[in-house]
């Protein structure tokens, strides 16, 4: 790392580059198959770390075959859809409510999300299901609406 405890811009790519080249993958790569690198922001970065972030991002040359997508947090789905309208980077929210809608504070539905561009959305993070014992982020079952506004990831932590 580059002197701190924080990965920089420099440090990530320089990791996943070097992961990819151990996968015999790389730029001006002949390989055909599609690779996903894909960040978890968890409740991290503000909104200026944010937008700093996306524009270093977005003038950093990807591969054809690497997808990149990033779920931040809720609050800054906003940003992406802003930012990232036209690019190939795919962002999607960390989780979404099994209901479509109704009364459940903080919940997010697949519609609301589809509202905000998001193609796709996690479920199923162990530190959630201490709060939805049984439910459907466990099973990794599609969530109510999400063919007609996002598709859900079942994101299972190592």
């Amino acid at each position: 790392m580059n002197g701190s405890d924080k990965l920089d811009k420099i440090d990530i790519e320089m990791l996943v580059r070097r992961h990819l080249q151990e996968l015999g993958v790389g730029v001006g790569s002949s390989e055909k198959k599609e690779y996903i690198v894909a960040a978890n922001w968890k409740m991290n970065m503000t909104e200026k770390e944010t937008r700093k972030f996306l524009t270093e991002l977005k003038s950093t040359e990807i591969p054809e075959n690497i997808r990149v997508m990033i779920f931040p947090p809720y609050p800054y789905l906003y940003i992406m859809k802003e930012m990232l309208r036209y690019e190939r980077i795919a962002y999607g929210a960390q989780d979404v409510a099994k209901e479509e809608q109704g009364a459940y504070t903080g919940e997010v539905s697949a519609g609301m999300l589809g509202d905000m561009g998001c193609p796709v959305t996690l479920v199923g993070h162990s530190e959630l299901l201490w709060r939805y014992p049984g439910d459907y982020r466990k099973e990794g079952k599609s969530c109510a609406g999400t063919s007609d506004h996002t598709h859900a990831l079942y994101w299972r932590d190592p």
